[in-house]
């Protein structure tokens, strides 16, 4: 794998970047915020990505539903 290096010299493969850069932008997105409790390895990130698609797509299921039922009351 390459390998690039950060400021302070720590090596990184693109592989974990990409993790980090999907994480940032999932939490964000998804409004979880960043909190005191987060994922320090690579895979870790990737299942708490996995787990707030999840989230996100359950939620608009279950929103999608609702707005069948109130819809059927008309």
């Amino acid at each position: 794998m390459h390998m690039t290096k950060d400021k302070e010299g720590i090596e990184y493969d693109k592989f974990f970047k990409l993790i980090s850069t999907c994480y940032f932008s999932i939490t964000t997105l998804s409004t979880v915020g960043y909190g005191d409790l987060y994922p320090v390895s690579e895979y870790e990130q990737l299942l708490i990505v996995l787990v707030m698609l999840g989230g996100v797509a359950f939620f608009s299921y279950i929103m999608g539903r609702f707005i069948e039922i109130i819809s059927s009351f008309n």
